[in-house]
């Protein structure tokens, strides 16, 4: 509860930062905006899962099927609540990591044309900045949910410890994943690599993905699912997706995050409470069942034309985290932050 535990660790993200900086109605706006996103996002997460899992044996599995798949995994684990999902996120990581390195390691007889691509086309200062905000805005959305997920840590920890070890998770995948998936993806637009080109298709990273651990066999397909799956817990092959389709939007894109369904689809549930205070009363894992049906659909949808639903959608998405994490370090600077107004445990 609030009265035993720090601000900074008792409440979610959206309860904690829009009741001191916005008020207690008027936090409705962002966290009305922080539901789109989540579902935007598990949407786009449901997408790519669906290509890979389609990728493992193609013609038979078709990207709905593996859109649905994911969604139905998703919202089973995001019952179990936030201990399962620390649990998780603390050891999928390593067989994806393995899965990556595989990937890297048998794509990269390919990744010598990708130097080759819009060679003779200078870097402007356009293109530049626009690949910047993506990156930045991938990131900076992680400030609508990061405090959902420390609410159970101890109040002992050190503030700057969390915030190198979140900086470092943040950090570290984006930019190893990032820089990989542009490496990928130039090789694929070069023209050198037909195959790839090929699966590449319209932005279909588990086309992709899909022709690269070919030569893997049934090591590859194994992979494949691991990627899927990952995309329950870990989301890398976003980072991917990100990187691949900025080569050819770069003016259209400028927002994702890093998100992955199960934790999304728990985060979506406490900012659909703060929209939606009634909502407090029913069960929680009614919620995330509300939040699937309304992305469920997005995704199949969207899934025909991938690339265009990311940039059209998305794209109006990145401004609000940045106005969002702007008006709370206005307020961190000018006072203690959250220390002159002390709201009732009630309205939190």
């Amino acid at each position: 509860s609030a009265h035993r535990t720090p601000p900074c660790v008792a409440n979610s993200s959206l309860t904690l930062a829009c009741a001191h900086s916005f008020g207690y109605y008027f936090a409705i706006l962002p966290a009305l905006l922080n539901v789109i996103s989540f579902i935007g996002f598990c949407a786009v997460n449901s997408i790519v899962a669906g290509q890979v899992l389609a990728a493992v044996n193609p013609g038979h599995l078709s990207v709905n099927a593996g859109i649905v798949i994911v969604a139905v995994i998703s919202m089973l684990v995001s019952f179990c609540g936030y201990k399962v999902l620390h649990t998780m996120e603390r050891w999928a990581w390593m067989p994806v990591l393995l899965a990556f390195i595989l990937l890297a390691g048998f794509g990269a007889r390919h990744l010598g044309s990708a130097p080759s691509f819009a060679a003779s086309e200078p870097a402007t200062a356009g293109a530049v900045f626009s690949f910047i905000s993506i990156i930045v805005g991938f990131t900076i959305s992680w400030s609508g949910c990061s405090a959902d997920f420390n609410t159970y840590m101890r109040p002992d920890i050190s503030s700057v410890r969390v915030c190198l070890y979140t900086f470092a998770g943040l950090y570290l995948p984006c930019m190893l994943v990032q820089v990989m998936g542009a490496a990928f993806a130039a090789a694929a637009l070069s023209g050198a690599v037909p195959t790839w080109e090929a699966a590449f298709g319209d932005g279909s990273v588990g086309g992709l993905v899909g022709v690269a651990v070919e030569p893997m066999r049934g090591i590859g397909k194994f992979l494949l699912v691991l990627f899927s799956l990952g995309m329950i817990c870990e989301s890398p092959l976003l980072l991917i997706e990100l990187s691949a389709t900025s080569f050819a939007y770069i003016p259209h894109l400028s927002h994702a995050r890093a998100a992955n369904n199960a934790p999304t689809q728990y985060a979506f549930s406490l900012s659909l409470q703060i929209v939606f205070p009634f909502l407090t009363r029913l069960p929680r894992f009614l919620l995330p069942i509300v939040g699937t049906a309304i992305y469920l659909p997005i995704a199949i949808a969207a899934a025909a034309h991938f690339a265009s639903a990311l940039s059209n959608f998305l794209g109006l998405l990145g401004y609000w985290s940045s106005i969002f994490v702007a008006i709370l370090l206005v307020e961190v600077s000018l006072r203690s932050p959250f220390s002159v107004v002390q709201w009732p445990a009630s309205a939190l």
